[in-house]
Protein backbone atom coordinates (compact mmCIF):
# COMPACT_ATOMS: atom_id res chain seq x y z
CA UNK A 1 0.00 0.00 0.00
CA UNK A 2 1.24 3.36 -0.80
CA UNK A 3 0.77 5.61 2.03
CA UNK A 4 2.92 9.08 0.88
CA UNK A 5 4.37 10.01 -2.21
CA UNK A 6 8.55 10.48 -2.56
CA UNK A 7 11.48 8.37 -1.45
CA UNK A 8 13.21 8.33 2.13
CA UNK A 9 14.49 6.36 4.72
CA UNK A 10 12.66 2.36 4.84
CA UNK A 11 10.13 2.35 7.52
CA UNK A 12 8.68 -1.43 7.45
CA UNK A 13 4.97 -1.94 8.51
CA UNK A 14 4.94 -5.63 9.79
CA UNK A 15 1.46 -7.47 10.86
CA UNK A 16 -0.47 -6.62 13.76
CA UNK A 17 -1.48 -9.55 16.42
CA UNK A 18 -3.56 -9.47 19.53
CA UNK A 19 -0.92 -9.39 22.06
CA UNK A 20 0.79 -6.22 20.63
CA UNK A 21 -2.06 -4.48 19.98
CA UNK A 22 -2.96 -4.74 24.04
CA UNK A 23 1.01 -4.41 24.94
CA UNK A 24 0.55 -1.15 23.00
CA UNK A 25 -2.99 -0.48 24.61
CA UNK A 26 -1.95 -1.00 27.90
CA UNK A 27 1.23 1.14 27.24
CA UNK A 28 -1.06 4.17 25.95
CA UNK A 29 -3.16 4.01 29.38
CA UNK A 30 -0.11 3.84 31.09
CA UNK A 31 1.51 7.26 29.22
CA UNK A 32 -2.12 8.97 29.50
CA UNK A 33 -2.14 7.88 33.43
CA UNK A 34 1.09 9.68 33.23
CA UNK A 35 -0.08 13.03 32.16
CA UNK A 36 -3.13 13.40 33.96
CA UNK A 37 -0.96 12.89 37.10
CA UNK A 38 1.16 15.42 35.61
CA UNK A 39 -1.46 17.99 35.05
CA UNK A 40 -3.25 17.00 38.96
CA UNK A 41 0.46 17.96 39.92
CA UNK A 42 0.37 21.37 37.81
CA UNK A 43 -2.58 22.52 39.13
CA UNK A 44 -2.01 21.67 42.77
CA UNK A 45 1.01 24.40 42.74
CA UNK A 46 -0.96 26.47 40.22
CA UNK A 47 1.32 26.23 37.22
CA UNK A 48 -0.10 26.84 33.96
CA UNK A 49 -1.37 23.71 32.31
CA UNK A 50 -0.32 25.24 28.25
CA UNK A 51 2.17 22.72 27.79
CA UNK A 52 0.27 19.39 28.42
CA UNK A 53 -2.74 17.88 26.31
CA UNK A 54 -6.31 19.08 26.79
CA UNK A 55 -7.91 16.43 29.64
CA UNK A 56 -10.76 18.28 30.60
CA UNK A 57 -13.15 15.56 29.71
CA UNK A 58 -14.02 12.32 28.52
CA UNK A 59 -13.69 13.29 25.14
CA UNK A 60 -10.55 15.01 24.85
CA UNK A 61 -8.77 12.05 26.94
CA UNK A 62 -10.23 9.44 24.51
CA UNK A 63 -8.65 11.41 21.77
CA UNK A 64 -5.51 11.78 23.91
CA UNK A 65 -5.16 7.94 24.13
CA UNK A 66 -6.09 7.24 20.09
CA UNK A 67 -3.21 9.11 19.92
CA UNK A 68 -1.22 7.79 22.18
CA UNK A 69 -1.68 4.44 21.16
CA UNK A 70 -0.55 5.16 17.53
CA UNK A 71 2.78 6.03 18.74
CA UNK A 72 2.54 3.63 20.73
CA UNK A 73 2.31 1.17 17.58
CA UNK A 74 4.20 3.37 15.63
CA UNK A 75 7.10 2.59 17.88
CA UNK A 76 6.36 -1.26 18.27
CA UNK A 77 6.19 -1.63 14.34
CA UNK A 78 8.36 1.24 12.46
CA UNK A 79 12.16 1.32 12.34
CA UNK A 80 12.66 5.04 11.92
CA UNK A 81 9.69 8.03 11.18
CA UNK A 82 10.91 8.73 7.65
CA UNK A 83 8.59 6.77 5.88
CA UNK A 84 6.78 3.85 5.10
CA UNK A 85 7.87 0.93 2.47
CA UNK A 86 4.82 -0.01 0.47
CA UNK A 87 4.20 -3.58 -0.96
CA UNK A 88 5.65 -2.77 -4.10
CA UNK A 89 9.02 -2.51 -2.77
CA UNK A 90 9.52 1.25 -2.67
CA UNK A 91 9.70 3.56 -0.01
CA UNK A 92 7.64 6.26 0.66
CA UNK A 93 7.69 9.56 3.12
CA UNK A 94 5.62 12.59 3.79
CA UNK A 95 5.38 15.29 6.40
CA UNK A 96 5.58 15.15 9.80
CA UNK A 97 1.35 15.70 10.01
CA UNK A 98 0.84 13.58 7.09
CA UNK A 99 2.93 10.57 8.91
CA UNK A 100 0.79 10.44 11.96
CA UNK A 101 -2.93 11.12 9.56
CA UNK A 102 -1.10 8.13 7.52
CA UNK A 103 -0.32 5.70 10.42
CA UNK A 104 -3.73 6.54 12.65
CA UNK A 105 -5.66 5.78 9.46
CA UNK A 106 -3.63 2.55 9.23
CA UNK A 107 -3.42 1.17 12.40
CA UNK A 108 -7.20 2.67 13.40
CA UNK A 109 -8.84 0.59 10.74
CA UNK A 110 -6.52 -2.42 11.06
CA UNK A 111 -7.93 -2.50 15.17
CA UNK A 112 -11.45 -2.01 13.96
CA UNK A 113 -13.50 -4.42 14.03
CA UNK A 114 -15.73 -5.26 11.18
CA UNK A 115 -19.45 -6.16 13.46
CA UNK A 116 -20.81 -2.23 12.31
CA UNK A 117 -20.12 -3.59 8.66
CA UNK A 118 -22.26 -3.42 6.57
CA UNK A 119 -23.12 -6.70 3.93
CA UNK A 120 -21.30 -6.68 0.66
CA UNK A 121 -24.94 -6.78 -1.02
CA UNK A 122 -25.05 -3.09 0.46
CA UNK A 123 -22.49 -2.01 -1.94
CA UNK A 124 -22.67 -0.53 -5.16
CA UNK A 125 -22.97 1.79 -7.47
CA UNK A 126 -24.49 4.92 -6.46
CA UNK A 127 -27.85 5.43 -9.15
CA UNK A 128 -27.87 8.37 -10.52
CA UNK A 129 -30.43 10.84 -9.77
CA UNK A 130 -33.44 12.56 -11.49
CA UNK A 131 -32.69 16.50 -12.08
CA UNK A 132 -34.21 19.11 -14.02
CA UNK A 133 -31.99 19.59 -17.18
CA UNK A 134 -32.37 23.76 -17.45
CA UNK A 135 -32.76 24.17 -13.39
CA UNK A 136 -29.35 22.19 -13.47
CA UNK A 137 -27.51 24.03 -16.28
CA UNK A 138 -28.48 27.71 -14.62
CA UNK A 139 -26.99 26.30 -11.55
CA UNK A 140 -23.90 25.05 -13.02
CA UNK A 141 -23.07 28.58 -14.37
CA UNK A 142 -23.74 30.17 -11.12
CA UNK A 143 -21.72 27.09 -9.55
CA UNK A 144 -18.68 28.38 -11.67
CA UNK A 145 -19.24 32.15 -11.27
CA UNK A 146 -17.05 34.52 -9.18
CA UNK A 147 -19.82 37.28 -9.26
CA UNK A 148 -21.51 34.91 -6.65
CA UNK A 149 -18.71 36.18 -3.79
CA UNK A 150 -19.22 39.74 -2.38
CA UNK A 151 -15.92 40.85 -3.91
CA UNK A 152 -15.92 38.82 -7.15
CA UNK A 153 -12.72 37.15 -6.15
CA UNK A 154 -14.12 33.14 -5.60
CA UNK A 155 -16.96 31.36 -6.98
CA UNK A 156 -17.87 27.39 -5.80
CA UNK A 157 -15.44 26.10 -8.23
CA UNK A 158 -12.70 27.62 -6.47
CA UNK A 159 -12.46 25.43 -3.76
CA UNK A 160 -14.77 22.72 -5.30
CA UNK A 161 -12.24 22.16 -8.22
CA UNK A 162 -13.64 19.67 -11.18
CA UNK A 163 -10.15 18.49 -12.06
CA UNK A 164 -9.78 17.30 -8.28
CA UNK A 165 -12.87 15.67 -7.90
CA UNK A 166 -14.98 18.72 -6.58
CA UNK A 167 -12.67 19.24 -3.91
CA UNK A 168 -8.78 21.31 -3.82
CA UNK A 169 -6.39 18.61 -2.86
CA UNK A 170 -5.27 20.86 0.23
CA UNK A 171 -4.88 19.81 3.47
CA UNK A 172 -6.50 22.86 4.71
CA UNK A 173 -8.71 24.86 2.63
CA UNK A 174 -8.63 28.16 1.37
CA UNK A 175 -11.46 30.45 2.31
CA UNK A 176 -12.76 34.38 1.61
CA UNK A 177 -9.65 36.45 0.43
CA UNK A 178 -8.25 38.20 3.97
CA UNK A 179 -8.74 35.07 5.95
CA UNK A 180 -7.84 30.50 5.37
CA UNK A 181 -10.08 27.72 6.14
CA UNK A 182 -9.21 25.49 9.04
CA UNK A 183 -10.52 21.91 7.43
CA UNK A 184 -9.73 20.47 4.28
CA UNK A 185 -12.47 20.58 1.37
CA UNK A 186 -14.87 18.13 0.89
CA UNK A 187 -15.75 16.52 -2.60
CA UNK A 188 -19.32 17.32 -3.36
CA UNK A 189 -19.83 14.06 -5.75
CA UNK A 190 -22.64 12.34 -4.56
CA UNK A 191 -23.34 14.99 -1.73
CA UNK A 192 -27.08 15.44 -2.86
CA UNK A 193 -27.80 11.63 -1.25
CA UNK A 194 -25.81 13.36 2.39
CA UNK A 195 -28.57 13.64 5.16
CA UNK A 196 -25.83 15.57 7.30
CA UNK A 197 -23.64 18.06 5.19
CA UNK A 198 -19.76 19.78 6.19
CA UNK A 199 -16.82 17.76 8.18
CA UNK A 200 -19.08 17.95 11.83
CA UNK A 201 -22.50 17.28 10.23
CA UNK A 202 -24.10 20.89 11.60
CA UNK A 203 -26.77 21.03 8.86
CA UNK A 204 -28.76 18.54 8.25
CA UNK A 205 -31.87 19.84 6.68
CA UNK A 206 -31.40 20.07 2.66
CA UNK A 207 -29.14 21.71 0.57
CA UNK A 208 -30.66 24.54 -0.09
CA UNK A 209 -29.67 25.67 3.31
CA UNK A 210 -26.06 24.16 2.54
CA UNK A 211 -25.90 26.93 -0.62
CA UNK A 212 -27.05 29.77 1.45
CA UNK A 213 -24.82 29.26 4.01
CA UNK A 214 -21.64 28.84 1.57
CA UNK A 215 -22.73 32.09 0.00
CA UNK A 216 -23.46 34.38 3.07
CA UNK A 217 -20.54 32.69 5.59
CA UNK A 218 -18.19 36.00 6.00
CA UNK A 219 -15.23 33.46 5.28
CA UNK A 220 -16.75 31.58 2.70
CA UNK A 221 -17.79 33.76 -0.50
CA UNK A 222 -19.10 36.77 2.23
CA UNK A 223 -22.27 37.52 0.00
CA UNK A 224 -25.44 39.58 1.03
CA UNK A 225 -27.95 37.75 0.00
CA UNK A 226 -29.95 40.89 -1.42
CA UNK A 227 -26.91 42.07 -3.48
CA UNK A 228 -26.65 38.93 -4.76
CA UNK A 229 -29.72 38.36 -6.60
CA UNK A 230 -29.05 41.87 -8.03
CA UNK A 231 -26.12 40.46 -10.11
CA UNK A 232 -27.90 38.15 -12.14
CA UNK A 233 -30.30 40.54 -13.28
CA UNK A 234 -27.68 42.83 -14.62
CA UNK A 235 -26.91 39.79 -16.86
CA UNK A 236 -29.30 39.09 -20.02
CA UNK A 237 -27.86 35.50 -19.93
CA UNK A 238 -28.89 34.99 -16.58
CA UNK A 239 -32.34 36.67 -17.41
CA UNK A 240 -33.20 34.06 -19.96
CA UNK A 241 -31.75 31.11 -17.47
CA UNK A 242 -34.17 31.80 -14.97
CA UNK A 243 -37.47 32.27 -17.28
CA UNK A 244 -36.80 29.30 -18.72
CA UNK A 245 -35.95 26.98 -15.86
CA UNK A 246 -39.62 28.30 -14.52
CA UNK A 247 -38.21 30.69 -11.81
CA UNK A 248 -39.29 33.67 -13.22
CA UNK A 249 -36.97 36.77 -12.34
CA UNK A 250 -33.92 35.92 -10.29
CA UNK A 251 -33.83 36.09 -6.92
CA UNK A 252 -31.73 34.94 -3.80
CA UNK A 253 -34.22 32.03 -3.23
CA UNK A 254 -34.01 30.74 -6.86
CA UNK A 255 -30.00 30.60 -7.07
CA UNK A 256 -30.40 28.63 -3.92
CA UNK A 257 -32.47 26.27 -5.46
CA UNK A 258 -30.35 26.10 -8.79
CA UNK A 259 -26.85 25.36 -7.09
CA UNK A 260 -28.44 21.85 -5.90
CA UNK A 261 -30.29 20.99 -8.57
CA UNK A 262 -26.49 21.15 -10.37
CA UNK A 263 -25.20 19.03 -7.59
CA UNK A 264 -27.49 16.27 -8.25
CA UNK A 265 -25.91 15.67 -11.78
CA UNK A 266 -22.55 15.08 -9.44
CA UNK A 267 -22.64 11.41 -8.98
CA UNK A 268 -19.77 8.50 -9.42
CA UNK A 269 -20.37 6.74 -12.23
CA UNK A 270 -18.47 4.10 -15.12
CA UNK A 271 -15.44 3.27 -12.34
CA UNK A 272 -14.54 -0.50 -12.63
CA UNK A 273 -16.44 -1.16 -9.31
CA UNK A 274 -19.74 0.34 -10.89
CA UNK A 275 -19.41 -1.91 -13.94
CA UNK A 276 -18.28 -4.90 -11.74
CA UNK A 277 -15.15 -5.45 -14.35
CA UNK A 278 -12.48 -4.83 -11.24
CA UNK A 279 -9.25 -6.56 -11.48
CA UNK A 280 -8.05 -9.82 -9.48
CA UNK A 281 -5.84 -7.60 -7.25
CA UNK A 282 -8.60 -5.11 -6.57
CA UNK A 283 -11.25 -7.96 -5.38
CA UNK A 284 -9.01 -8.90 -3.24
CA UNK A 285 -8.52 -5.78 -2.06
CA UNK A 286 -12.28 -5.48 -1.76
CA UNK A 287 -12.79 -8.23 0.29
CA UNK A 288 -9.85 -7.35 2.65
CA UNK A 289 -11.86 -3.80 2.88
CA UNK A 290 -14.83 -5.40 4.24
CA UNK A 291 -13.56 -7.78 6.96
CA UNK A 292 -9.80 -8.11 7.86
CA UNK A 293 -8.79 -4.90 7.61
CA UNK A 294 -11.64 -3.33 8.99
CA UNK A 295 -12.43 -0.49 6.34
CA UNK A 296 -16.19 -0.64 6.31
CA UNK A 297 -16.62 -0.50 9.96
CA UNK A 298 -17.03 2.95 8.76
CA UNK A 299 -16.58 3.08 5.35
CA UNK A 300 -20.08 1.29 4.24
CA UNK A 301 -23.04 1.85 2.17
CA UNK A 302 -23.42 2.55 -1.64
CA UNK A 303 -21.18 5.36 -0.86
CA UNK A 304 -18.78 4.47 1.00
CA UNK A 305 -19.45 5.82 4.53
CA UNK A 306 -21.98 5.47 7.45
CA UNK A 307 -22.57 9.32 7.47
CA UNK A 308 -21.70 9.14 11.33
CA UNK A 309 -18.92 10.89 13.21
CA UNK A 310 -16.22 9.07 14.54
CA UNK A 311 -13.06 10.17 16.27
CA UNK A 312 -9.82 8.04 14.88
CA UNK A 313 -7.21 9.87 17.09
CA UNK A 314 -5.28 12.00 14.35
CA UNK A 315 -3.91 14.75 15.74
CA UNK A 316 -5.20 18.49 14.81
CA UNK A 317 -3.03 19.97 11.88
CA UNK A 318 -1.40 22.52 14.08
CA UNK A 319 -0.97 25.41 11.24
CA UNK A 320 -4.96 26.33 12.41
CA UNK A 321 -4.04 28.40 15.76
CA UNK A 322 0.00 28.78 14.36
CA UNK A 323 -1.36 30.39 11.26
CA UNK A 324 -3.84 34.08 12.16
CA UNK A 325 -5.43 33.92 8.99
CA UNK A 326 -6.70 30.60 9.91
CA UNK A 327 -7.09 31.07 13.46
CA UNK A 328 -9.35 33.82 13.07
CA UNK A 329 -11.50 31.64 10.73
CA UNK A 330 -11.98 29.45 13.90
CA UNK A 331 -12.64 31.87 15.88
CA UNK A 332 -15.19 33.17 13.75
CA UNK A 333 -16.76 29.90 13.10
CA UNK A 334 -16.82 29.07 17.42
CA UNK A 335 -18.21 32.17 17.81
CA UNK A 336 -21.28 31.84 15.33
CA UNK A 337 -21.63 27.83 16.69
CA UNK A 338 -21.84 29.04 20.51
CA UNK A 339 -18.53 27.48 21.90
CA UNK A 340 -16.99 28.95 25.22
CA UNK A 341 -13.70 29.69 25.76
CA UNK A 342 -13.09 30.02 21.60
CA UNK A 343 -9.97 31.96 21.47
CA UNK A 344 -8.04 29.18 24.22
CA UNK A 345 -9.80 26.09 22.61
CA UNK A 346 -6.91 24.15 20.83
CA UNK A 347 -8.80 21.33 19.04
CA UNK A 348 -11.72 21.44 16.66
CA UNK A 349 -15.16 20.50 18.46
CA UNK A 350 -16.46 18.56 15.01
CA UNK A 351 -19.72 16.76 15.85
CA UNK A 352 -19.79 18.56 19.28
CA UNK A 353 -21.39 21.63 17.70
CA UNK A 354 -24.19 19.22 16.54
CA UNK A 355 -25.19 16.86 19.28
CA UNK A 356 -23.47 18.85 22.65
CA UNK A 357 -22.84 15.42 24.60
CA UNK A 358 -22.48 16.43 28.09
CA UNK A 359 -19.38 14.47 28.47
CA UNK A 360 -17.11 15.83 25.88
CA UNK A 361 -17.13 12.30 24.06
CA UNK A 362 -18.57 13.69 20.94
CA UNK A 363 -14.81 15.94 20.80
CA UNK A 364 -12.69 15.50 17.79
CA UNK A 365 -15.51 13.25 16.01
CA UNK A 366 -15.97 14.19 12.26
CA UNK A 367 -18.50 13.00 9.27
CA UNK A 368 -16.97 9.84 7.76
CA UNK A 369 -15.91 10.92 4.14
CA UNK A 370 -16.63 9.26 1.35
CA UNK A 371 -14.73 7.31 -1.01
CA UNK A 372 -16.35 7.09 -4.15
Amino acid sequence: MSLCSTSGATVTVTPLTTAAMAAAQADARKRLEGLEAQAKERKEVGLPLDRLPDLSDEGAREGQYQALLIHALAARYTTAWSGIEGSDGRVYSCGHYGRYARIATLFIGVSATSSDARAAEDFGPVKAMQFDAKKAALGKRLFFDKRLSSDVAISCATCHDPAKGFSDGLALSKAYPGSEGFRNTPTLINTAYKAAWFHDGRLGTNLNDVTREMITETYMMNMDMRLMQERPKQDPVYVQMFKDAGYGEPSNGSVRKAIPEYLKTLSSRGSPFDKETMSAAAKRGFDLFKGKAGCAACHSGPRFTDDRPHNTGVPNNPDIWSDPRRHVTFVTYAMFMGLENYFNIRRDPGAHVRTHKADGSDVGKFMTPTLV
